[in-house]
């Protein structure tokens, strides 16, 4: 970057390093300057000038205004989204421990507003009567989906992990009615992903999408499209957002599905506390 170089100075001659700090000092400036003033604020000449931003790779003056004011407005954009961080290089373990449940509060509150309670209500009506139910993720979202499936599973309803599209899988148990698929997606752009809703679409597949708002592909190929927050941040921050934001919704239709069949959940619940002291009572003796 030439800002990097300006810093660096490398096999700079002293006129190049007067450019070079005047540069860095007034980098605003100088978009509004000309070479004839910039050579006289520097007490240098306009050959000078040309020389030194030929040995930047650049083809003259105009090209250097460019390429700065181009990095420039970049860094500080990137200077904008730093500030905007939760946390800095100074952030003490005490302010730690109260910032991050803040982060889930913020993308678990702000996902909330986006609900639509009639679009709940009709999944989990769809949900009453899954046959099957297919969770996939890819990258990181496979790990929700994994936990997502597990807890669907816990209270009879029969769901499954995906990686990827087994279309044998798919043909050879399509016979199967009040199918469901879950689609997980942070930003509704994997082009995988939306392969694959491309082909249970085509198989009569009822899918349910979770992801960044709803101007995704994806959300295109989905029976219902339930957004999550998530917020652009740097050092991998947004990744938190999206992953509380995507387990709160799935929480919500795993938690709602367990208490219309509560009663049976419960007896269930009470049934593995008892075999479970049973087994303990057994190795004791």
């Amino acid at each position: 970057m030439l800002i990097d170089q300006l810093e660096q100075q490398k096999n700079f001659t002293t006129t190049d390093k007067v450019l070079a700090e005047f540069t860095l000092e007034h980098i605003v400036e100088i978009n509004n300057m000309t070479i004839s003033e910039l050579a006289k604020q520097t007490y240098t000449s306009k050959a000078s000038i040309i020389r030194f931003c030929k040995k930047l790779g650049l083809a003259g003056y105009v090209e250097f205004q460019k390429v700065l004011l181009q990095e420039s407005s970049e860094t500080k954009r990137m200077t904008t989204l730093l500030n905007e961080e939760p946390i800095n290089s100074k952030t003490t373990y005490n302010e730690v421990v109260t910032i991050v449940p803040s982060i889930y509060e913020k993308a678990i509150s702000q996902t909330r507003l986006t609900l639509d309670k009639n679009q709940i209500t009709r999944i989990l009506n769809r949900l009453k009567h899954v046959t099957k139910l297919d969770i996939y993720g890819l990258g990181i979202t496979n790990t929700i989906a994994q936990s997502a499936a597990f807890k669907f599973s816990t209270i009879g309803i029969e769901a499954e992990a995906h990686a990827g599209i087994n279309e044998h899988y798919i043909i050879a148990t399509r016979h199967k009615k009040n199918r469901i698929a879950i689609l997980l997606s942070f930003t509704g752009t994997n082009s995988k992903l939306i392969s694959i809703a491309k082909y249970l679409k085509r198989n009569g597949t009822y899918i349910i999408g979770i992801g960044e708002r709803r101007q995704g592909v994806l959300y295109e190929y989905c029976d219902e499209y339930l957004e999550i927050y998530q917020k652009k941040l740097l050092l991998n921050m947004e990744m938190i957002t999206a992953i509380t934001a995507t387990n709160y919704i799935i929480d919500i239709l795993f938690i709602s599905s367990l208490i219309d069949n509560y009663d049976d959940h419960t007896k269930n619940s009470i049934e593995v506390m008892k075999q479970k002291d049973q087994s303990l009572s057994d190795f004791d003796t």
